[in-house]
């Protein structure tokens, strides 16, 4: 027997995919009641990844031709070119295994060897190829739906892991228009409402305190505390997670269909982002009341967007209150420069910009400018994050913002706050880097 150099088990099929350093692949089939070794899938697979081996060896080999040599090369005829491919005395030998997409897909990296040549040529050149490729056939309709409900509905925020990475086979099969027509309904009633949304708004947070009597700022280790909460409250909950994982295949099939279809993804799509952006806000107008007596002029800004947001129409009754309750606490400590605190100044032309959409700014002068997804500041900077998934632009936190002069100017809520999303607050998915060049 040859070491075994990747292990996988497939959930949906309850299989174990073994593979060995000779290149062969096994299956343990009903690994989790029965296991047993299924030959026949086997002997199947290692003939599959065998053709594998030889395509790919052969075009490697085409392909390294020297471009002067073109035209020889398609000049060859069939009996030449039998010639470069794979014989029988080239081996597969596997260096590592994993699960591309948890269903199927699969990955590893490959080297052509002799092992009857026993001189030094083999071994004084290495020339090993990442290859990726389907072993498994493609699930069937149920397989889908079943897989799709499973890690749309029942995701843990706990594992860490970005909505992108959960659904990657989902998003695969996704592409196949045939297969979005024909299960319409289907994933329409699986991405639709559930009867927990509504009780994401409304759950209840509880804060600890992180401000003594009388205290005017919070100390640096309650700030740690303080941040620490925010992530927790805006990423660490199954539910609020389940939204975002359901968004983003929203999104997905909205993108791929048309008509009435692409309507009624809209839709969906659009009830999900509305529940995230009040489960946000809510977290965020709790945080914020735990903390008012820390307020101080720079934060109030922030503090105004917030309850702005919490005002408009179609908000639910809990957060209107708690931002009616928040906006008059503000009042009281500020109350003669609250005034003017929702428009800032066109970094082109320095006019007033009022706060009348939280996507883009516009000046009186035409100018227009995108807003911090976060924060919906305008982004007046080039050094910003995009999301890999929506993508959404937000400020870099302090800690790798170049200007933080500016940035402080924001308030040490913004600060915070811009430390603890280190995702998406809308799809979850991870940020890049890059310099914004939409301005």
């Amino acid at each position: 027997m040859h070491p075994a150099v990747g292990l996988e088990y497939l959930p949906l099929y309850d299989t174990l995919l073994l593979c060995l350093l000779d290149g062969s692949f096994h299956t343990v089939k009903s690994f989790s009641t029965a296991p047993t070794l299924d030959e026949g899938s086997g002997e199947e697979m290692c003939r599959n990844v065998r053709n594998i081996f030889e395509r790919v060896e052969y075009l490697n080999q085409v392909r390294a031709v020297p471009i002067g040599e073109e035209k020889r090369e398609k000049d060859r005829d069939d009996k030449e070119k039998k010639e470069v491919r794979m014989g029988r005395s080239d081996a597969n030998t596997t260096c590592a295994m994993g699960s591309y997409d948890g269903n199927g897909i699969v990955v590893w990296i490959h080297e052509p060897t002799r092992p009857a040549d026993f001189s030094y040529k083999h071994d004084a050149k290495h020339n090993s190829m990442l290859v990726v490729a389907r072993l498994l056939d493609r699930f069937t309709d149920d397989e889908f739906l079943k897989l799709m409900a499973e890690r749309a509905l029942g995701c843990k925020a706990a594992s860490g892991l970005a909505p992108l990475y959960i659904l990657r086979p989902i998003l695969f099969h996704m592409r196949s228009k045939p297969l979005i027509d024909r299960l319409h309904t289907q994933i329409v009633d699986i991405l639709g409402l559930q009867e927990s949304d509504s009780i994401v708004v409304t759950d209840n947070i509880t804060l600890t305190s992180w401000l003594d009597e009388g205290d005017k700022a919070l100390s640096p280790e309650a700030r740690v505390e303080f941040r620490k909460s925010l992530v927790m409250h805006l990423f660490g909950w199954d539910a609020l997670m389940t939204l975002r994982m359901r968004l983003s295949l929203a999104d997905y099939a909205w993108k791929l269909t048309e008509d009435q279809k692409r309507i009624e993804y809209g839709n969906v799509a659009e009830t999900l982002l509305t529940t995230i952006c009040h489960r946000n806000l809510r977290t965020l107008l709790k945080h914020l009341a735990s903390v008012v007596p820390a307020f101080t002029v720079d934060d109030v800004p922030f503090v105004l967007r917030m309850v702005v947001q919490s005002l408009l129409p179609g908000a639910p009754s809990e957060l209107s209150a708690e931002g009616e309750t928040l906006s008059t606490l503000v009042h009281a400590m500020f109350d003669d420069q609250v005034t003017g605190g929702l428009n800032e100044l066109c970094p082109a032309c320095h006019v007033q910009v009022p706060l009348d959409n939280i996507v883009n700014a516009k000046c009186s002068n035409g100018h227009v400018w995108s807003r911090c997804s976060v924060t919906t500041f305008i982004l007046s900077t080039p050094d910003v994050r995009t999301c890999i998934g929506c993508t959404r632009k937000a400020f870099l936190p302090l800690s790798m913002h170049k200007s933080t002069t500016k940035m402080e100017l924001k308030g040490w809520f913004v600060a915070e706050l811009l430390e603890a999303v280190h995702r998406c607050l809308f799809c979850g998915n991870a940020f890049s880097l890059e310099k914004f060049r939409e301005m």
